[in-house]
């Protein structure tokens, strides 16, 4: 079995296989999934990571805010009069049983937001990160349920984990979350405790709780948000609206004043909902998820923006380079003739680049400029430089001198592919 790519979905779950986690886990039941071992996660997150992001990164509520679930109403995240966080008091909340949270973590954390693109385009589904720093003998939240699936990485401390069961199957998205539960109304738990490299699977609407017993606890909750067949639904009407005015037409004036008239109102939503029936299309609503779905994709952040632009300097043929994995990446047929989309970017080509664009969409592993098919020399190298430039794959190693005959500098001030002929 070849080992996971670091940060990526199989990392965070070996040895058990995405597959399995899909086939006998995923929203069925809640699951201690593996033990990797109090290491593993430190390229990850950590203790001092967390304080530097409070320090340095200076969040703002509700991307910071603190939680006890022995306090009686919410407790103010306090700044001083310089306008930071005020980190003594904010210690001091700390020492007397507080817990710190830090909302998308992944904004602030290189190693978080690394392993969170990856896992996004491995499911194909939105996911936020959030960090939850506890200290000794605190619980931050009653017992509750999450309208989303989480997946749980320990990364430092321990932590008691009660999990009740299923409370809601499938909870709207749009409900907050479960409210807190009374003690003598739940079920016997089920006890999990979580060490260091722990991971644990909990389904949505499933009622949980946690606490930390003598040592500080520190862990990442991926918070996978799932489309629904409601949003199907939604991006199929979205794509009906370019092409039936219908759908875009207001409805009457002043139409719920009393006593309404359902009569126009139910002609309208059969007539509608008749569209959807012919017109509606899965390959068109599938079409602008994945649309919405590859601008969350970043393409920065890993300390590659000065090598990758730098190597336009002496891009050749034997220049290793290698796609962005995190990435989800698309190709398109455009009225030029072909486009890669990624991120914020659509690279539109001639339609001879389809085959060399196919080939970087798929290749898994580090390839030489020269080893893209379909073109000639100069059109590898200029392939090889607009995606450098931006941003779908980056150095595997030190590029060579430019080869002889070969004018890097024509590539760098052109930066754009030749209009088709």
């Amino acid at each position: 079995m070849a080992t996971p790519r670091p940060f990526s979905l199989e990392w965070l779950l070996a040895p058990f296989s995405v597959e399995d986690f899909a086939a006998s886990v995923w929203q069925q039941r809640a699951r201690l999934l593996t033990s990797h071992g109090p290491r593993h996660f430190e390229t990850l997150f950590g203790f001092s990571e967390f304080e530097r992001v409070m320090e340095y990164g200076q969040p703002r509520p509700p991307s910071i805010h603190l939680a006890s679930s022995r306090a009686s109403e919410s407790t103010e995240v306090p700044f001083g009069s310089d306008g930071r966080l005020d980190m003594d008091r904010i210690r001091r909340y700390y020492a007397d049983g507080h817990t710190i949270i830090i909302n998308n973590v992944q904004n602030y954390a290189s190693g978080v937001a690394r392993s969170l693109q990856s896992m996004q385009e491995r499911l194909s589904y939105p996911v936020e990160a959030n960090a939850y720093m506890t200290p000794p003998g605190s619980q931050g939240f009653k017992p509750h349920y999450d309208t989303h699936d989480v997946i749980v990485a320990q990364i430092e401390g321990e932590k008691l984990w009660r999990v009740y069961g299923e409370e809601a199957a499938c909870p709207l998205t749009q409900l907050t979350n479960g409210d807190p539960f009374r003690r003598e109304n739940l079920p016997v738990p089920e006890f999990i405790r979580l060490m260091a490299g722990d991971v644990l699977y909990i389904p949505r609407g499933w009622i949980h709780e946690a606490e930390t017993d003598k040592g500080s606890s520190l862990h990442v909750t991926f918070g996978i948000h799932a489309p629904a067949g409601q949003d199907l639904l939604r991006a199929a009407i979205s794509a009906l609206c370019r092409v039936h005015p219908e759908f875009r037409q207001p409805l009457p004036l002043g139409y719920l004043r009393r006593p309404i008239d359902l009569s126009k109102l139910t002609a309208l939503l059969e007539h509608l909902t008749e569209l959807v029936r012919v017109d509606g299309s899965a390959a068109s609503a599938m079409s602008l998820l994945e649309d919405d779905f590859i601008r969350r994709g970043r393409s920065a952040g890993d300390g590659e923006i000065v090598a990758s632009v730098d190597a336009l300097q002496s891009l050749s043929l034997k220049t290793r380079i290698e796609r962005k994995y995190h990435l989800h990446v698309r190709i398109l047929t455009t009225e030029s003739g072909v486009g890669l989309q990624f991120s914020q970017s659509l690279l539109q080509a001639p339609a001879d680049y389809r085959e060399a664009m196919q080939f970087v969409l798929d290749r898994v592993t580090p390839f030489c400029v020269e080893d893209l098919p379909g073109l000639d020399a100069d059109k590898q190298i200029n392939l090889a430089a607009t995606l450098l430039r931006d941003g779908l794959v980056r150095l595997a190693g030190s590029g060579d001198a430019v080869e002889e005959g070969q004018s890097a500098a024509r590539f760098r001030v052109s930066g754009a592919f030749p209009e088709p002929e």
